[in-house]
């Protein structure tokens, strides 16, 4: 039995949203980041989390049927289609357009999600945007822009290329249109870090923000990375599987129980993940956190006074 009450997971909201099971497939604009010529994000290595379908010789079209392949497989019907690989919404509009239509026009796709940096989220992009997802008025469009953390000292040492004022002027921006849903991407456990840290990213994110998507993840230390270079010189402590649930517990109350959690930890190749390198399976993680929540009786949201729906 799927263990979670206490908190509003993805898996559960869609099934409430659209009365079904809801898969993603991740798709690629095939435009590269833009911040690489920057020097890139020093923890990012994009084979680590790359779908094995999204070679870049494989058109869009061809990316899409091997994701529903997929997700048929599963009995999944519907689908989000995930435009996290790179950054979504950088590149020439006609190009992105034809992309983005190539999911938003099957009926099976309930909508996009497009993971961007907060310096990539223009008013003339969102304008063109909007008209795109008025031709597509029953359609979803979730813009999850990546802060990772609300220390913009720790943003400058990740070479994020942005600050927290501007990951708060491009929330406002996409808030200000109805249209669209905002998520945020943040990282737990930088080097230094303190959990009050987190609970300001979190809060930053969640509340003042008014994120309605969020994905967190614990820091991971891959292969062939400027963060991998430092982590081989002088190693840091990184949290064991059960002291980030532990933090998980501690930040979940935090978070408004309307909130939708899309992830809650990392995943990377094992063949190029360092550290940490957790013996529990996704499984486990989930079946191991219910367990903590149920038993110190908190749920997502609580310290707000808040309740799952």
């Amino acid at each position: 039995m799927w263990p979670f009450r206490r908190i509003n997971l993805w898996r559960d909201y869609a099934r409430r949203r659209w009365g079904e099971p809801v898969g993603k497939i991740i798709l690629s604009t095939g435009i590269a980041c833009p911040h690489r010529a920057q020097g890139g994000c020093v923890y990012c290595a994009p084979e680590s989390f790359r779908p094995y379908y999204l070679h870049p010789e494989r058109t869009p079209e061809e990316q899409l049927e091997m994701g529903r392949a997929y997700l048929r497989q599963l009995r999944v019907q519907c689908y989000m289609a995930g435009f996290q690989h790179e950054t979504a919404t950088a590149g020439e509009w006609p190009v992105l357009a034809q992309v983005f239509q190539t999911a938003i026009k099957d009926p099976d796709c309930l909508g996009l999600i497009l993971s961007t940096r907060p310096d990539y989220v223009s008013e003339e992009f969102l304008q063109r945007l909007e008209a795109l997802a008025d031709a597509w008025w029953n359609k979803v469009i979730i813009l999850e822009l990546g802060l990772q953390t609300a220390n913009d000292q720790a943003l400058a040492e990740m070479n994020r290329g942005h600050t927290t004022a501007d990951f708060m002027a491009a929330a406002a921006r996409i808030r200000s249109r109805p249209r669209f849903e905002l998520g945020a991407h943040l990282i737990l456990g930088w080097p230094g870090e303190s959990l009050e840290d987190m609970r300001h990213s979190v809060h930053l994110a969640a509340v003042v923000a008014g994120v309605q998507h969020l994905k967190l993840h614990h820091l991971q230390v891959v292969k062939n990375t400027p963060l991998a270079r430092r982590y081989e010189k002088q190693p840091w402590p990184l949290p064991t599987a059960e002291e980030y649930l532990d933090w998980l517990c501690t930040l979940l109350p935090e978070i408004p129980a309307t909130v939708v959690l899309h992830r809650l930890w990392s995943t990377c190749r094992p063949d190029l993940l360092i550290a940490p390198r957790w013996e529990w399976d996704p499984n486990r993680l989930y079946q191991q956190l219910a367990e903590r929540l149920e038993a110190r009786n908190v749920w997502q949201g609580e310290a707000l006074r808040m309740v799952p729906a």
